[in-house]
């Protein structure tokens, strides 16, 4: 309630001021001053780091690459995803490595690392990002234990994951650009952090002890050491979350992470969440449940579900989460529109999900009339809603550039980027770029809630000649030393209709402004 107040509030302190500067400009400066409003898209716009994601698994001791031409159909064409009623477009691919044949090898071979080297070659020629995890067994061991699932399970032990980590790390680091996050994984069956030979196995145990909480503790750290500090990792739990900020003893009733601490850099701003069973129960499948510590035990009623949730909807407000739906039979009506799916998509700030899996909940969806809206939203969604703007100025005279932009997806963008102001020659087509303060101008804090002003005096360099410009807005990915900072595949798409300019990743203002000596 409170961020809708404020934002009605900023509306309506807009309306009553603006639109009585508006007219003061027009009446003494005509020319000096124009007023742009955008018409918004109903599109769902394919922009990188956001929407429904493809799954490719392999396996170490068989390894099966992905390829360029694969990425790119999957990218540029709609498919219907297996078993599913409903047309994609991806952009966002969960790569995972299981590491079978190195559960008792510390050693990564050089071939298995040229192999994932590759991968993220082809994915960045495709104009693709990856969710990356590593696990060692994809399969629910069965036995005598009387349960759908036995020990052991296969995963490896601290030692040798961490050596794992080490080796990885390198070749994630030199092709972060590509990289959305790094789930935890390595812990048990689908690196799914439960049904675990040596990290302690709630089902076995029935607890988690602090000994164990710690060494979990210490391969988020571990993941969070090896990669840049714009990246986040995302672990499967919860609880996780609160114990890797506040201690193995952390209670569920923990602060979650302020404003303050948003995208500061440190460890615990960059933690977040992969829900790998959303909307199954209303824990969904104990994903919202305290398995204790060495001082108290498990916990799970309705009243900790509570807390583990609330906790969660405010931390992901600055935290990347996704998963996948993975049961329906149990949850139904519950996932479904009809109870606010997409309310719930919203409460938590999804910004991606599975199209393979379980497409039994996401097929209801398209037949019940809220995936277009899901599909538009997961993510960003940033719209140009009105533009004022210098005409004529001198060239030692500033460029006034006022934007107000609305984002109506679920969150924000969950990596930096860099916002450019582009002014392209008419008669020569040269082109001059502005880059703006990227501290002042950080997309990862345009939450949903409050509209965006970007507000500008630009100075004009001397390269910049007279005559007629037209005026960009290019939202580019300079991560990893800018290597795709020029590839409009990962430049942002404002959902707006006729201004996007697809071979330059432009967005244009529909401003002409004249530049005279």
């Amino acid at each position: 309630m409170i961020n809708v107040f404020r934002r009605t509030t900023y509306i309506l302190v807009c309306m009553s001021i603006v639109a009585g500067c508006i007219n003061t400009t027009k009446k003494t400066a005509e020319h000096q001053r124009s007023e742009v409003h955008y018409q918004s898209s109903v599109e769902d716009i394919q922009n990188p780091g956001r929407g429904f994601y493809y799954p490719f698994a392999t396996k170490s001791s068989n390894f099966t690459p992905v390829t360029t031409e694969e990425l790119s159909k999957l990218r540029n064409t709609y498919t219907v995803p297996d078993g599913g009623n409903y047309t994609i477009r991806h952009t966002l691919f969960l790569r995972q490595y299981i590491l079978d044949s190195y559960v008792d090898k510390k050693t990564l071979s050089a071939e298995f690392l040229k192999q994932l080297e590759n991968d993220f070659v082809a994915a960045r020629d495709a104009g693709v990002k990856f969710l990356v995890r590593f696990s060692y067994n994809n399969t629910a061991p069965t036995g005598d234990c009387g349960s759908w699932i036995c020990p052991p399970y296969g995963d490896a032990n601290k030692e040798v994951v961490l050596a794992h980590i080490e080796q990885v790390s390198k070749v994630i680091r030199e092709n972060s650009d590509v990289v959305l996050s790094w789930q935890a994984g390595f812990i048990g069956t689908w690196g799914e952090m439960m049904f675990t030979d040596h990290w302690g196995d709630f089902d076995t145990q029935g607890v988690i002890y602090d000994k164990d909480w710690e060494n979990r503790i210490d391969l988020v750290k571990a993941l969070l050491d090896a990669t840049p500090k714009e990246m986040m990792i995302q672990v499967r739990k919860p609880q996780l979350i609160q114990k890797f900020a506040h201690g193995p003893s952390a209670p569920v009733t923990v602060k979650p992470l302020s404003i303050e601490q948003a995208f500061d850099g440190s460890d615990v701003s960059r933690v977040g969440l992969y829900n790998d069973c959303f909307l199954a129960t209303a824990d969904d499948w104990g994903t919202f449940a305290d398995y204790g510590s060495s001082n108290h035990p498990p916990i799970n009623n309705p009243e900790v579900v509570s807390q583990l949730k609330e906790h969660q909807a405010q931390n992901s407000r600055y935290t990347l989460v996704g998963g996948e739906t993975c049961h329906d039979a149990d949850y139904s009506p519950q996932n479904d529109c009809s109870n606010d799916v997409v309310g719930t998509i919203d409460r938590f700030n999804y910004t991606y999900l599975n199209s393979a899996y379980n497409n039994l909940v996401n097929n209801d969806w398209e037949t019940e009339g809220c995936m277009a809206d899901i599909k538009r939203r997961l993510g960003y969604r940033l719209t140009l809603k009105e533009g004022r703007f210098s005409n004529i100025i001198k060239k030692n005279e500033k460029l006034n550039i006022h934007l107000t932009i609305d984002n109506t997806g679920f969150t924000a963008p969950m990596f930096p980027m860099t916002l450019n102001v582009v002014l392209k020659h008419k008669q020569s087509g040269k082109e001059v770029k502005i880059t703006l303060d990227e501290d002042k101008y950080d997309i990862r804090h345009w939450t949903p809630e409050y509209d965006i002003v970007i507000n500008e005096n630009l100075t004009l360099t001397e390269e910049v000649d007279a005559g007629d410009y037209e005026l960009f807005l290019n939202v580019s990915d300079t991560s990893n030393s800018g290597i795709i900072a020029q590839r409009p595949e990962y430049s942002i798409q404002f959902a707006n209709t006729g201004i996007w300019l697809a071979s330059k990743g432009y967005n244009s203002l529909q401003h002409t402004i004249k530049v005279i000596k």
